[in-house]
């Protein structure tokens, strides 16, 4: 069974489990019963909250992506040191995170868009809105260093954010499988040179 905790409801107690068990397994290994023992929550408590899986494990998918935001994202917006540094950073957050799980997992984001975009028009579409705004972001950290003139200038700033996000996803996903945290940080040493302003003269 899995560990209560002290003052959490019954509904953040079942998101909590249906995250950690679709990260560590997949949507499509995850079943509702896995959920209820992990939870150590009744089916009924879970119907009360929840009308199906999918419904949970769009909550779970927005619970990783405020997580994402709170730890990381943010946080972005407050580093001195300048744009790429605080590119440069996300990437060690990223990096020391998949090393942590020793290559196991990966990003819940990318792993779910994987699996179920294609089958799951609700989950795609909630997808898509966070990757949306995850490039907002970014694109926002990079308009100020191109301001600055610490990132090339000519390219546009949603288009590198683009850039940025298919590296960083394509190196998790490439350390994930090869069970090799090289390709991840391969990732970020390619994001940052193609960042840089002296690859506008290329």
């Amino acid at each position: 069974m899995g560990v209560k905790k002290k003052g959490e409801s019954t509904k953040q107690r079942i998101v909590r489990s249906a995250t950690k068990l679709i990260y560590n397994n997949g949507y499509k290994n995850t079943s509702i019963d896995d959920i209820l023992t992990d939870s150590d929550t009744t089916k009924g408590s879970f119907y009360y909250h929840f009308k199906n899986k999918d419904e949970v494990a769009r909550a779970a998918v927005g619970k990783f992506y405020s997580y994402m935001k709170r730890t990381m994202l943010e946080p972005m917006n407050n580093n001195e040191k300048g744009s790429l540094d605080a590119i440069s950073i996300m990437f060690d957050l990223i990096t020391e995170n998949m090393e942590s799980q020793e290559c196991a997992g990966g990003c819940l984001l990318g792993n779910m868009a994987l699996e179920i975009s294609d089958s799951r028009e609700e989950m795609r579409v909630d997808l898509a809105e966070i990757f949306e705004d995850f490039k907002a972001r970014l694109t926002e950290i990079i308009v100020k260093g191109q301001g600055l003139g610490e990132i090339r200038v000519d390219r546009d700033a949603g288009e590198l954010a683009n850039f940025i996000i298919a590296v960083m996803e394509g190196g998790l996903l490439l350390a994930k499988v090869m069970k090799e945290i090289t390709p991840l940080k391969n990732s970020k040493d390619q994001a940052l040179l193609f960042l840089h302003p002296v690859a506008d003269a290329h």
